[in-house]
């Protein structure tokens, strides 16, 4: 799955209480309701499911940009659980974290578009942007 990094940044810190799943094939088809829980809680990796490439996404693609995010927001988010996470505070967390990215990574807030961009596009930026930064050192 893909999504700008404000959507993954709500499922880091909320997780998606109303995700759904379809199980079985053909006729036997049925939609259940699997919530996700806080992406941040998931500690190993078969906590996720293996279909779909989940697990290599959240690895690749998501994990990277939030961990950063979440690094530079722990003063805001420790300690402060999933219940008492309403829009205002998932606001602030979202805003401290883009400005620890920004002073990480300043090229990358020179593109006009980085508002836009999905979650991976973060990572793979983030990445590169390291591997040049350690090539010069």
């Amino acid at each position: 799955p893909t999504c700008n990094l404000r959507c993954a940044w709500d499922a880091w810190l909320f997780g998606m209480p109303n995700h759904r799943s379809i199980r079985g094939t053909g006729e036997d088809k049925v939609e259940i309701q699997t919530p996700v829980r806080p992406l941040r809680l998931i500690v190993n990796l078969r906590m996720l499911p293996r279909e779909n490439r989940v697990r290599t996404t959240f690895c690749d693609s998501w994990k990277p940009v939030l961990k950063l995010m979440d690094d530079g927001t722990k003063f805001l988010t420790r300690d402060v659980n999933v219940r008492h996470m309403d829009a205002a505070f998932m606001d602030r967390t979202f805003e401290a974290g883009r400005r620890f990215l920004e002073g990480k990574y300043p090229s990358l807030f020179k593109k006009e578009r980085n508002r836009q961009w999905a979650v991976s596009t973060w990572s793979k930026l983030i990445r590169r942007s390291d591997r040049v930064e350690k090539k010069r050192k």
